[in-house]
């Protein structure tokens, strides 16, 4: 089978579909075909796919026509979760190989693989406008690593975030927790600056005695915050955190450092049951940023006392799990919280929010009957079992818009272990 030109007819398919275009607005939609599950990313400008059978292609938004494909791995099992564009019009992508063979440049964090066989590592390869590789690394301890987002930086470093479990994670001298909080079978945050070649910065361990995933990371003008789930009671909080110790088994934290490595603030922030997880393990939180340096974090939580603010929308916890959303300022201090969702379970998570801070959306999954809709929605009941949900909120919370999407079925975004779904504008066309 022509696997391109396959794919190549299955875009074109949905094109006539008229499913392409929503608005003109990102979209992203998901195709399973010969056992090959492929996620296609569509923009304004152009479409990347990403696919298990580790490839990469750029296809023209208005033609569908190729203008470059390439397959990219090892001879083992290759997944690519991540895809960010730098302001050259270059891209990173990112995500886990288990190959010994997976290709790397040299002076890079990991000319060679940090796991045995069967266990993965964290991959990274940079490529320019025109697809010529900039530098490919292994990023990882000795056994299963995981690799959850990165940020660029203006100067083209990137900050590198995602969980460790072994010896061999290369920290650096000036590691704010240079050895592993939790030694053994149990997960530990990892954190990598990395130069725009891949050389290693900064390296350290982030985390307590129990599971830590650093899920998120935003780049500010003069420190970085992650933003993660910890079920450790010893995660390192500061004086005056707005939440210094944990109440509950899955909480989630976040943390901030100087681009030095020096620790500005660290907080829990939960409440007495599980946070940023639903169902069978599903562990999800999503973190943006303003201009203004304000954070804005979004997870599932099943805790009745997670913390609301006086002016919070919706100041209770009405199905399980509902979302918490929250603001922050850059120093740590809690501008607003409160729930969001209806009698029955709201999950799936994605937030974007304007460069000032004026319009926040959010959109996710809800079997909820009673989620909060406007008068001018789209659909104001839900139409079947599990519907999607687009809501928008002004720059104080107010809902604007908020709406089901949805038909007689269900619908959610497709769940992938760890694989976090991720709107991408990319600028360049064929």
């Amino acid at each position: 089978m022509n696997y391109l030109k396959t794919h190549n007819n299955y875009v074109k398919s949905l094109t006539a579909q008229k499913l392409l275009r929503i608005r003109n607005d990102l979209f992203r939609l998901s195709h399973k075909a010969s056992s090959k599950f492929l996620i296609v990313l569509l923009m304004s400008g152009g479409i990347l796919l990403q696919t298990y059978q580790r490839g990469i292609s750029q296809l023209n938004y208005d033609s569908v026509e190729v203008c470059y494909s390439s397959y990219l791995g090892s001879n083992q099992q290759d997944i690519f979760r991540l895809l960010e564009v730098d302001d050259d019009d270059g891209y990173i992508i990112a995500g886990t190989s288990r190959g010994s063979d997976y290709p790397t440049t040299p002076g890079v964090i990991g000319e060679t693989a940090f796991s045995f066989s069967s266990w993965d590592d964290g991959v990274i390869s940079r490529f320019d406008k025109d697809h010529q590789l900039v530098f490919s690394t292994y990023w990882g301890s000795a056994t299963n690593d995981q690799i959850y987002d990165l940020a660029i930086l203006p100067n083209g470093d990137l900050i590198v975030v995602g969980t460790v479990t072994g010896a061999l994670f290369p920290v650096t001298a000036d590691a704010a927790m240079p050895n592993n909080p939790s030694p053994g079978s149990t997960l530990a945050g990892g954190i990598s600056i990395l130069d725009s070649m891949g050389a290693n910065k900064y390296t350290t361990f982030w985390g307590g005695e129990e599971n830590d995933r650093i899920l998120s990371v935003e780049a500010l003008e003069d420190r970085f915050v992650v933003a993660g789930l910890t079920n450790s009671k010893t995660l390192p909080t500061t004086p005056g955190a707005f939440q210094e110790s944990a109440l509950g088994g899955l909480s989630l934290f976040v943390t901030s450092f100087d681009y030095s490595g020096n620790l500005l603030f660290s907080t829990y922030l939960g409440g007495n049951s599980n946070d940023g997880i639903w169902g069978f393990g599903e562990f999800e939180l999503e973190m943006e940023s303003d201009d203004q340096g304000n954070l804005y974090i979004v997870a599932p939580t099943s805790s009745p006392d997670f913390p609301t603010t006086p002016d919070a929308f919706q100041n209770s916890l009405k199905g399980d799990p509902n979302l918490a959303l929250v603001k922050m300022d850059s120093t740590g201090n809690v501008l607003y919280s409160s729930y969001w969702g209806g009698d029955n379970g709201t999950v799936n998570p994605k937030i974007k929010v304007t460069n000032d801070g004026s319009a926040i959306y959010l959109i996710g999954a809800t079997s909820s009957s009673d989620f909060f809709t406007t008068p001018n929605a789209f659909q104001q009941t839900n139409p079947g079992s599990t519907s999607f949900f687009l809501s928008k909120f002004d720059q104080n919370f107010q809902p604007v818009y908020s709406t089901y999407l949805g038909g007689s079925a269900q619908e959610v975004f497709p769940y992938l272990p760890n694989f976090p779904v991720n709107f991408i504008h990319y600028k360049k066309s064929c």
